[in-house]
């Protein structure tokens, strides 16, 4: 069994170092961590349940806390509802806790924790989560300075925030890149890629903002 929860927060780690890297395969990690660490929590909820009933809880809160996370680096719709399964999970291990009076201490610390975390995030907008997760100048300084998709997706997430100047500003930054790559390498695809660029700018700079929408690069 701590085979399954070993494996799991050494496969999360790394995933995260390959987001953080832009290096393929990190979202796949993610989710195969986030499994393990969920098939854990549940294969132990079924053995021995009356000894480790608390212990499980607080695994599976562990699990769901991942999940959460996940969601939102991943930034896939639904999150409130993973938070609401997260939270059951919480109030379990606490009424079982104090009804059994096990209480773990380092694991009692870690789910507190835990519900804090995973309650505040719910009130970060995406735009922020993008801009420390997949623009972090420690590990992407190189890649922002020179690729405009980064720039255009945050443009996206800046506009779901109504931050409009911050969105022009960064859309700005994308076409300024995405004319670097066309010219670097002639390639097509980025050609028709600063085309659609410029007209989402102009779609930002015009005064119909609720109306813009993203075209896929």
């Amino acid at each position: 069994m701590r085979f399954f929860y070993g494996i799991g927060w050494l496969v999360f780690l790394a995933a995260n170092l390959f987001k953080l890297n832009h290096l393929p395969g990190g979202d796949l990690m993610l989710l195969f961590s986030g499994l393990l660490l969920l098939l854990h929590a549940l294969i132990s909820l079924f053995i021995k349940p009356r000894l480790y009933i608390t212990l499980s809880l607080g695994y599976c809160v562990v699990a769901m806390a991942v999940w959460l996370f996940i969601w939102r680096i991943l930034y896939w719709p639904g999150a409130w509802s993973v938070l609401f399964v997260f939270i059951l999970f919480v109030v379990s291990y606490c009424i079982v806790g104090l009804i059994r009076s096990e209480f773990l201490k380092p694991l009692s610390g870690l789910v507190f924790i835990l519900a804090l975390a995973g309650f505040r995030s719910m009130f970060v907008p995406a735009h922020v989560f993008y801009r420390n997760y997949q623009m972090n100048t420690l590990f992407n300084s190189n890649y922002i300075s020179k690729h405009y998709y980064p720039w255009y997706n945050y443009s996206w997430f800046l506009h779901l925030a109504g931050e409009k100047e911050g969105a022009l500003k960064a859309i700005n930054r994308a076409e300024i890149n995405a004319e670097y790559m066309y010219q670097s390498f002639h390639e097509q695809a980025d050609s028709i890629n600063l085309k659609l660029i410029r007209q989402m700018k102009d779609s930002l700079a015009q005064q119909n903002w609720k109306t813009f929408n993203r075209m896929h690069l």
